[in-house]
């Protein structure tokens, strides 16, 4: 076996611009392959996380001078309005974001659970994946919480749940077009609009101690109509669009959907059309590499190598080269979505990736056989 390392070695170096030209073709096969992978999939949760709201109604200030309370006075069928808060605590003293929800808004949000279940009373919290690794459903954590007054205050809480990632959904917007999305924050980005944190720890729940009383109302609330008959909902929403922009429950979810649809397609057609490009062009690359190298295979023929020995010399060879890109391409795209996306590599990814490596080592020793099973020695020497 060391014999078939060391010549597999030293047909890379005499092969060295080929293969050069192999591995960087193969790193930007894996790199491209993990990232779109990881990107088409992430583009397609956001609506399920709505899918229990049909029946809610939504809206965004268009002014700061409008006041939610005035709303229940003013326009008629509203039966209450809700929002979610967000406050600045600390669990077992790591900084979390925690967000707070009633239980109207609790019932109606479907939350992509990793383990456990909702939420079913104030002393219990559900924990960001980031907080996951630390804490699993069942332990109780001492959190701190500001007063109103700013004061220090401590509880305790049960982890009855752990989100399957660091998304929450929050929003401090106003006045703006009102989309599934605009709700959607990555607790683990920087950049986020939420108060600050450690990088993607925070959690959920529905005591009120931890509503933020100086946050602004000038965000998305949802209004809990007092009928749902069509025409009493379709009045309600023209009398709500004199406050700002106003959106359907059931509309959203639709608008959701077909967007996250559209991006599907749109990543299945960019993963075809990669597939098929690198197909070609790593095979048909081995192909003209592979006849280039007929002087090399008739010199090992005279030297008393057998097919098997040649075929042992490329299949390690290949297998090094192709393990050495697709580790180096992978790692690069993990450091790409983690840094640009925050988000983290899909086993769909990988398990694509290293199906179409092994269908390309395969080709690449079909290849390898075909073209030293009909070559004539003499010819080959000869130039012919």
């Amino acid at each position: 076996m060391l014999k078939y390392i060391f010549f597999s070695l030293k047909s890379l170096k005499i092969t060295l611009r080929s293969t050069v030209i192999s591995f960087i073709l193969i790193l930007i096969t894996m790199l491209m392959f993990n990232s779109l992978i990881v990107l088409g999939q992430d583009s397609t949760k956001t609506s399920s996380a709505f899918l229990n709201m049909e029946d809610v109604i939504f809206l965004s200030f268009s002014h700061p001078k409008y006041d939610p309370d005035d709303l229940c006075k003013s326009v008629p069928n509203i039966k209450a309005y809700h929002k979610i808060s967000s406050n600045l605590t600390d669990i077992d003293t790591t900084m979390c974001a925690s967000l707070y929800y009633d239980k109207y808004v609790l019932q109606h949000f479907n939350f992509d659970l990793k383990n456990g279940r909702m939420i079913k009373d104030s002393n219990e919290i559900i924990i960001t994946s980031a907080l996951g690794k630390k804490y699993k459903v069942g332990d109780t954590v001492s959190i701190m919480y500001y007063t109103e007054y700013q004061e220090q205050k401590f509880t305790e809480k049960t982890v009855c749940g752990v989100l399957s990632n660091d998304i929450v959904f929050y929003s401090s917007s106003f006045g703006s077009e009102i989309t599934a999305s605009e709700f959607r924050v990555n607790l683990d980005d920087p950049d986020r609009f939420i108060i600050g944190n450690n990088e993607g720890c925070g959690f959920i729940t529905s005591d009120e101690c931890f509503e933020n009383p100086f946050e602004t109302d000038r965000s998305i609330i949802f209004i809990e109509p007092e009928r749902s008959d069509e025409k009493s909902i379709s009045d309600l929403c023209t009398a709500l669009q004199e406050f700002g922009c106003v959106y359907k429950g059931a509309d959203l979810i639709k608008n959701a959907k077909n967007n996250e649809t559209k991006n599907i397609k749109d990543y299945r057609t960019i993963m075809i059309a990669l597939a098929i490009l690198s197909s070609v062009t790593l095979f048909g690359h081995y192909i003209i590499d592979v006849y280039r190298r007929r002087n090399e295979f008739a010199i090992m023929y005279i030297c008393g190598a057998e097919n098997k020995n040649i075929y042992a010399i490329e299949i390690v060879k290949m297998i090094a080269l192709v393990l050495t890109a697709s580790i180096i391409g992978t790692s690069l795209a993990y450091l790409l979505i983690q840094k640009t996306q925050h988000m983290t590599l899909s086993p769909v990814g990988i398990s694509i990736s290293c199906g179409f490596m092994l269908v390309y080592i395969l080709f690449s020793m079909l290849a390898l056989y075909l073209v030293t099973k009909k070559e004539d020695i003499s010819e080959v020497m000869k130039g012919e």
